[in-house]
């Protein structure tokens, strides 16, 4: 009997002494004050408890085990850090109730794919998703009324954006380095900030709504495959290096409230071939100017086959690319495509012809000798 109650005992004592893993996801975590500080989790999934109303510091900074984490909606605030380098992490289903998303928060998560946003957000800070390699598309949601410098820098593969109606400014570097093909910048911003776009080198186009006053240096540097642009009619300077290596750019249009261009502006812009100008020819000659290194292309201060057409009338608002119609006159006969339009375009804006009426330029007709004599004339002055 004695040996049996002495087996029962070891028994137990054994049993004791296991190590039970957690069955509370509160096991898991250090949380204070409904803060978690601190995770412990191995696993590749992760739920956050309910209760919990915010992301503390680093609280899963580096945990490259961690592929998916569900956030309870009592959460509204994800720290400083809080998923920094969680490389693995891709689904994330966030609080339906944040509020806040603070600086790197989610930086360099290099195979999160897509995120969603929730209506309830209203700031995001400094390079919270930047370097976040494989994002390919994201919506700022109305509700974002604050934005920090570089939130999306660096994220390659970044491809579409929405902007929300929230923001009137896009800071300094969001976007620079993204995959962006194509952007259209909602009227309610009024200011792009430094290099907010900077080489994002698949961009082809970009619409500038005329709500926009002032735009940072180097906003779209390095942007190689940018083919046109019309800037906006409230813009006063070109700051430094704003198109400076943008090496498809053939076309910019630029209103007559430009006083001021700054050096580099349009610098290494080898396949700049027009310039559409708003004003006349008079009003451009006393735009400051900074340097010949504004168009420097090559020792050459203008590219020697680029044409400044002035008195240009944007048909459309600011946020319209650039001339995808003849300027300054309707002939029905001539066509944006046709080998001759800038031919005719020429021949127009220096006064040398009217057309034969109106509404026809009549290309194809035969000139008189009297006609080539009043060609002559008039291009003589």
């Amino acid at each position: 009997m004695k040996k049996k109650a002495l087996s029962l005992a070891l028994a137990l004592v054994m049993c004791l002494s296991l190590t039970i893993p957690a069955l509370a996801a509160e096991e898991s975590y250090t949380i204070q004050n409904g803060v978690v500080t601190q995770s412990y989790l191995p696993n590749e999934s992760a739920t956050i408890p309910d209760g919990v109303t915010a992301l503390g510091y680093g609280s899963f900074w580096g945990k490259k085990g961690l592929h998916s984490i569900t956030m309870p909606d009592s959460v509204v605030d994800i720290g400083l850090s809080a998923f920094r380098g969680c490389e693995y992490l891709t689904t994330i289903k966030m609080s339906k109730n944040v509020v806040n998303i603070a600086e790197t928060a989610f930086a360099s998560c290099k195979s999160l794919t897509s995120i969603e946003l929730p209506n309830t957000l209203v700031s995001i800070g400094k390079t919270a998703f930047a370097s976040c390699e494989s994002l390919t598309s994201v919506t700022i949601p109305d509700s974002v009324t604050s934005m920090d410098i570089g939130v999306f820098g660096n994220c390659y593969s970044l491809a579409s954006v929405h902007i929300g109606s929230g923001l009137d400014s896009i800071p300094a570097g969001t976007f620079q380095n993204c995959g962006l093909t194509s952007v259209t910048i909602p009227n309610n911003i009024t200011s792009i900030g430094d290099s907010a776009f900077h080489y994002c080198s698949s961009m082809t186009s970009v619409a500038i709504p005329d709500s926009v006053a002032t735009i940072g240096s180097g906003v779209f540097k390095d942007c190689r495959s940018l083919r046109s642009v019309t800037l906006p009619n409230k813009l006063t300077t070109i700051p430094t290096h704003t198109f400076n290596s943008c090496l498809s750019l053939t076309s910019v249009t630029i209103p007559s409230s430009v006083t001021k261009i700054e050096e580099f502006a349009f610098n290494n812009c080898l396949a700049l071939k027009d310039i559409y100008y708003g004003g006349s020819e008079a009003q451009w000659s006393v735009i400051k100017i900074e340097n010949e290194d504004v168009f420097h292309v090559h020792d050459t201060a203008i590219p020697k086959k680029t044409v400044i057409h002035y008195n240009f009338k944007q048909p459309y608002s600011g946020s319209n690319p650039a001339p995808t119609e003849v300027p300054k006159f309707s002939f029905t006969d001539v066509t944006p495509n046709d080998y001759f339009t800038d031919a005719v375009l020429w021949a127009v804006e220096k006064n040398i012809t009217s057309g034969t009426s109106k509404t026809t330029f009549s290309p194809n007709a035969t000139c008189s000798k009297a006609q080539i004599l009043t060609f002559l004339w008039h291009a003589n002055g």
